[in-house]
């Protein structure tokens, strides 16, 4: 199996873990539409048209890619993305080369120029998820060598980076620091049910806690209030919640499915959420109150938005399991929207 593979099927199966406590859960509750893309999606990427050459340390051809960038962020003062990546080349109308070891978290201007790798994670490892620490200076991430998720921070230069969590197999997820960057939020799975969850450490990875138990890697973020938002389950309830620090009180605010994204605007007055719709078979973004009223549609096949620093754009990662990027050019790269989701735009592009 690929190196794409393997990402592509953790990367999958640790989102679908948001959705439901277990298996049984899983089977249960989950919505036909989804069992079915989670099947076609898994015998698409093991048919034999996908070629490699596991001894082969170079990049591999795959005829069907659906995105190659993955949880972006901005910076404090609005001029610089940082997001995770891995290159696409195309070197035919139907074929596109991923170069692995050019991964890693990469930087780009808001504007869409001067896209430049920070931190290379070579032909293992994978990074993702970067959060940019209040004060510019350094990001919190995703990373480690395949099913192994670890957090880690480095500074914005690249020139030191440091490992917050040793949690071997476990799935640390989308790390995100507190307004005064004194905490970090992150969620884990596959860990034992005491381990599992919606977590918190300090910035310099002790005091680790569990604030919400499940068996899911739950996502939340920050409000400027200290306040924390996160989507995941309580007491066979799933929806997104309000909680404190300690996971004192949990108030349910919406209950509807959402699919691994969270980002609580600068304000604090509104929530940015993505939401599968089934019957279209399409991932949406929306925005919702921070009391969980007046939902809005901004965007239809994206994924991962995230706030700029004054609350006026929003960059997300345009998606579709139905829409390959050969087929459908711009899929799979970073767009940009204004906060009312017009003025849609693309900010990378395949090399």
């Amino acid at each position: 199996m690929s190196k794409y593979e393997n990402f592509h099927l953790s990367w999958v199966w640790s989102n679908i873990t948001l959705f439901k406590k277990n298996i049984q859960s899983v089977v249960r509750f989950m919505p036909i539409g989804i069992l079915l893309i989670m099947l076609i999606l898994m015998l698409t990427i093991t048919n034999p048209a996908c070629t490699h050459d596991d001894n082969h340390a170079g990049p591999d051809t795959l005829p069907r890619f659906t995105t190659h960038t993955w949880g972006p962020t901005w910076s404090p003062d609005g001029q610089t993305i940082a997001f995770g990546y891995v290159p696409w080349r195309e070197v035919s109308n139907d074929s596109i080369i991923e170069t692995w070891d050019s991964s890693g978290i990469y930087l780009i201007d808001s504007d869409g120029n001067n896209k430049k790798p920070l931190l290379l994670s070579g032909t293992s490892p994978f990074l993702c998820n970067p959060d940019f620490h209040p004060n510019g200076n350094w990001l919190v991430f995703i990373g480690g060598p395949e099913s192994v998720n670890n957090v880690y921070k480095a500074t914005v230069t690249g020139d030191s980076v440091t490992q917050l969590t040793f949690d071997g197999s476990y799935w640390d997820r989308h790390p995100k620091w507190s307004p005064d960057g004194k905490k970090i939020l992150f969620g884990r799975a596959n860990a034992p049910s005491d381990s599992s969850g919606l977590c918190m450490m300090d910035e310099d990875g002790l005091n680790n806690r569990v604030i919400n138990q499940e068996n899911a890697a739950e996502i939340g973020d920050f409000l400027p209030d200290y306040r924390i938002t996160f989507e995941g389950w309580i007491s066979d309830m799933y929806g997104i919640w309000l909680t404190d620090t300690t996971g004192s009180y949990k108030d349910r605010i919406f209950n509807n499915y959402t699919f691994m994204s969270i980002d609580c605007s600068p304000n604090g007055s509104e929530i940015l959420i993505c939401y599968y719709k089934e019957e279209n078979h399409q991932f949406e973004i929306w925005t919702i109150k921070v009391d969980g009223t007046d939902a809005e549609l901004l965007c239809v096949d994206g994924i991962d938005p995230c706030w700029s620093p004054d609350g006026s754009k929003i960059v997300f990662v345009k998606f579709n399991y139905w829409k390959q990027a050969i087929t459908h050019p711009g899929y799979g790269e970073l767009w940009l929207m204004k906060a009312d989701g017009s003025n849609q735009h693309q900010l990378t592009y395949v090399n």
